[in-house]
């Protein structure tokens, strides 16, 4: 029986369970067939190579699509902070407590500080601390002005 061995060796290479008798099974031919088939080309070596080569660009591959992810997820944290404090400046957005307004915000900031990998920097802090525009603020500070707002 003529056999397409390009396929053949194709499946070998790319399955490492793959083994001689299951090519042999797969394509209908005898095990020793494919013994003899994949000495002469080596297809054992083939498969290293190709796993080696694999496991080489790998890294780099899932590295550079997890840097996109974080700097996609960087640009909306920002983005988000900004529609939230346009939305509560302009009064669009009326948040009905101190702790819904601050929740809006925090998401935000929680989602550009993992995108940017912030997010384990070092112990957390006692006290949420509000950091607008260059103004500081406790959060029992953030609560008395937010409170102003609000009546």
């Amino acid at each position: 029986m003529k056999i397409n061995w390009s396929n053949a060796l194709f499946d070998y290479v790319n399955d490492e369970t793959s083994s001689y008798a299951s090519i042999a099974s797969k394509y209908g031919v005898s095990i020793q067939s494919v013994k003899n088939r994949a000495a002469k080309e080596d297809w054992q070596d083939l498969r290293r190579k190709t796993i080696q080569k694999v496991n080489q660009l790998l890294p780099e591959k899932v590295g550079e699509s997890i840097a996109e992810v974080n700097a996609r997820h960087a640009r909306l944290g920002k983005y988000l902070q900004k529609i939230g404090l346009e939305a509560i400046e302009s009064n669009c957005l009326t948040p009905k407590n101190w702790n819904e307004a601050k929740q809006a915000l925090v998401g935000g900031f929680d989602l550009e500080a993992k995108a940017l990998g912030l997010d384990n920097q070092g112990p957390e802090p006692q006290k949420f601390e509000f950091h607008i525009t260059g103004v500081n603020m406790s959060e029992e500070q953030a609560q008395k002005v937010f409170d102003e707002w609000a009546k």
